[in-house]
């Protein structure tokens, strides 16, 4: 009987442990929104996309005598190496519009299956870039936002240019205008661990009639402070498909004239080398 007793008592010892392990967090779906539309005096298109995508679409106008007019849009929205979103959207006459989101969920999760049950609030670094570009006062827009919301914070950066420009800065329910056409923000926020956390990323162009573009971006990248004592006891998991690694996040899309520009330049030069090189051996 002393025996069985000691068993059962070791039993319950082995148990107890097991019995208290939280349940395994699951985050919810990334979910994605993308659409655009372009028009060019009879000829258009247009697409709405629910998943990743990478596409660039264009119209010319049936009547290019009397209407010379084109359109055109392009839409990235990609979960890795990083979730960004891009959009740009350019007119010599027509009309364009494009959009794209991304939202997706993260948590700091434990990596101690026993770990206290109070809360424990891990320093974690969110750097998020943005920015918008379209012609001051003229018929077209774009806007780059982004937010991160938690159990026990929320903020949000907003960029609007073009005709109507506008760039906010929400805290916790406080919204502060700034100036500027883009954000650069490295912060490290207090996150609850195993807690769920949120990341919406929008970016979005438009351009009405006439000559006109318009382009926006917006990326992000998450890493628990490395000066955090216990950094090495907690991880972070986002949702499925969604990619986590340092970013650098390319300039504005440049107008079409500038990389041709270039290219003109260095044939020019090559010119100019062959000549010499030419009298050199003569």
């Amino acid at each position: 009987m002393k025996l069985s007793h000691i068993l059962g008592v070791a039993s319950a010892l082995i148990l107890l442990p097991t019995l208290s392990q939280a349940a395994p967090l699951v985050l919810g779906p990334a979910t994605y929104n993308g659409n655009y539309y372009i028009y060019a005096y009879g000829d258009g298109f247009s697409t709405t996309t629910s998943g990743p995508t990478a596409l660039t679409n264009s119209a010319n106008s049936i009547d290019s005598i009397n209407h010379p007019a084109t359109a055109a849009a392009s839409l990235s929205i990609s979960p890795a190496p990083f979730p960004t979103v891009s959009a740009a959207a350019s007119t010599s006459g027509g009309f364009a519009a494009v959009s794209g989101a991304l939202s997706y969920q993260f948590s700091i999760v434990s990596l101690d299956p026993y770990g206290p049950a109070i809360p424990v609030y891990v320093p974690t670094i969110v750097s998020y870039k943005g920015g918008a570009s379209a012609p001051s006062g003229g018929n077209a827009g774009a806007t780059s936002s982004f937010l991160i919301a938690g159990t026990n914070f929320a903020e949000s950066f907003q960029v609007t240019v073009g005709a109507f420009p506008l760039s906010l800065h929400q805290i916790n329910g406080i919204t502060q205008p700034f100036a500027g056409t883009s954000f650069d923000e490295h912060k490290i926020y207090s996150m609850i661990a195993n807690s769920f956390y949120h990341i919406d990323l929008l970016a979005s162009a438009t351009v009405q009639t006439g000559l006109g573009s318009a382009s926006a971006f917006v990326d992000p990248y998450i890493q628990i402070d490395p000066n955090f004592a216990d950094a090495a006891k907690y991880q972070i998991v986002l949702s499925q498909g969604i990619g986590n690694v340092g970013s650098s996040v390319p300039a504005l899309p440049l107008p079409p004239a500038l990389p041709m520009f270039g290219a003109g330049l260095l044939t020019l030069g090559a010119i100019g080398y062959s000549r010499r090189s030419s009298r050199t051996v003569g």
